[in-house]
């Protein structure tokens, strides 16, 4: 059952026992006590979706959740290959896959516990929307906003070396805008961000820059000085490219970090994400900056629910949460289905 916890600051923490876990053999045995507690609670706020106040209309509750239960079945479909690699993330790796494992009610709240990982899907849709959000605004003050991408060429797939170019080419972009600055007397606006993609027929990583910038000829000044902070062997003209920011700009902009799917190896992934480590995705100048992180305690109260106290499981068959034999009345039932239902009968 759940227990609240107070400390000294202001949020909340709670604690659950799971004895009542369908699935308590798979617990992650690199998790100490403490990890599998649920520790700290929030949820999604994206606020495109979401009315004023953080609340949300039953409907929108609905669509929320089944978006949370279905990026939960897609993590947990291929997190299985990064675990069996055995890596130094591990650990994270396991995190992920316990991420909103559980859902605590508390009267007509719901909570779920967010591992905010990048390979994540659900903790990446919520930090995508939080970036679109936050920088919308500045973008939207841009008065000629322009897209580019700028690359490199590809690197050997290793850790230490994806590393040490992402780094090195994160040190020449602050280099160009520092000497336009100078040079030019320009304070560049812009937003920046990093991918990785990994070629299969060669083996190899290629990261790239995704900026959008204020004025093309501001882009084109940018682009010329890349050219020449790198050599003919590592870098391509060809690669380079800039067009018309639209209105799916920020959206290509903020996606994930790798394009996760099942043509891309697991070893591939595990690679990228171990180099990326303590690396900022996200870079402004500028522009204010917004938090990458997603640690904030929001509840969104479901008013369909019958308050009480409950714990919902993930069932990835089923593809939702369901209470077990702690609650009779409830046993089997999927959350879902039952907000769903409620719903549903509330309607006229």
């Amino acid at each position: 059952m759940m227990t609240k916890v107070h400390n000294n600051s202001q949020n909340t923490k709670y604690n659950y026992d799971d004895s009542c876990s369908p699935d308590l053999s798979l617990r992650n045995p690199l998790l100490s006590n403490q990890d599998r507690g649920v520790s700290s609670f929030f949820l999604d706020t994206l606020a495109n979706d979401w009315n004023k106040g953080g609340k949300l209309s039953s409907s929108d509750t609905l669509v929320k959740l089944k978006a949370r239960a279905k990026a939960k079945y897609l993590t947990n479909k291929y997190i299985y290959r990064l675990i069996d690699l055995h890596s130094p993330l591990e650990k994270q790796y396991w995190n992920t896959y316990f991420c909103n494992h559980v859902l605590v009610q508390e009267g007509k709240k719901i909570y779920g516990h967010y591992c905010s990982n990048r390979w994540c899907f659900e903790c990446n849709r919520i930090r995508t929307a939080k970036l679109i959000n936050g920088y919308k605004p500045a973008v939207e003050s841009f008065k000629d906003p322009f897209y580019m991408v700028l690359t490199i060429k590809n690197v050997p797939c290793t850790v230490k070396d994806l590393q040490s170019k992402v780094k090195e080419m994160n040190k020449e972009f602050r280099k160009i805008i520092d000497l336009i600055r100078k040079r030019d007397g320009l304070y560049i606006e812009a937003i920046r961000t990093i991918e990785v993609t990994y070629n299969k027929r060669t083996n190899e990583l290629h990261p790239h820059f995704n900026i959008v910038v204020n004025f093309n000829s501001v882009a084109e000044m940018i682009r010329d000085e890349w050219l020449k902070h790198f050599t003919k062997e590592q870098v391509d003209i060809k690669g380079q490219f800039i067009h018309k920011a639209d209105k799916g700009t920020l959206k290509e902009l903020f996606k994930y970090v790798c394009k996760i799917d099942d043509k891309t190896p697991a070893f591939a992934l595990d690679i990228i994400y171990q180099a990326m480590r303590g690396i900022k995705l996200t870079a402004p100048n500028g522009v204010r900056k917004v938090s990458e992180e997603i640690e904030d305690l929001v509840c969104t109260e479901i008013k369909e629910l019958d308050p009480a106290e409950r714990t919902w499981w993930w069932n990835s068959e089923k593809r939702d949460w369901e209470t077990k034999n702690c609650w009779p009345d409830l046993e089997g039932i999927r959350l879902c289905k039952l907000i769903e239902k409620l719903i549903k009968n509330k309607s006229p």
